[in-house]
């Protein structure tokens, strides 16, 4: 039976790998909306304008929510983003680094290798079964 290897290492979009650009696009939508609904509240909250089209829906999602409007909820939403896009950013520049470290800890051992080859002293035997040092001898 044949065996199937599964190929683990994730595609990469920029510096990010897609589940990590998936989050942080996630972020940016969240942060989008959340700005939004913080400006939407701060304008029905402060501008005093008569018969706003946003008081019906403020009052009704202070009562749903128990109190928290849309400006309360903007802020909290905008926090949550904040948070989503600083995580994936962080395991971003993590796995960036795991990477610099993996590729400088393999240059050491390949220069640490072509130092040895370097150093050994290679004998050559010929078709007579002598070696080449014996012969300059």
């Amino acid at each position: 039976m044949a065996e199937f290897k599964q190929n683990k290492e994730e595609k990469k979009v920029g510096p990010f790998t897609v589940k990590q650009f998936i989050w942080f696009v996630l972020g940016l939508a969240i942060a989008a909306n959340a700005l939004v609904f913080l400006v939407l509240g701060l304008i029905d909250d402060y501008a005093g304008i008569n018969n706003s089209i946003l008081t019906l829906p403020n009052s009704s999602m202070k009562e749903m929510m128990g109190g928290i409007g849309f400006t309360w909820f903007g802020a909290i939403t905008l926090v949550l983003a904040a948070l989503i896009i600083a995580l994936s950013l962080s395991f971003s520049s993590k796995d960036d680094d795991r990477e610099k470290e993996r590729t400088s800890r393999r240059e050491q051992r390949l220069k640490a290798m072509r130092e040895q080859e370097a150093n050994q002293q290679k004998v050559v035997l010929d078709f007579s079964g002598t070696s080449a040092q014996e012969e300059s001898k």
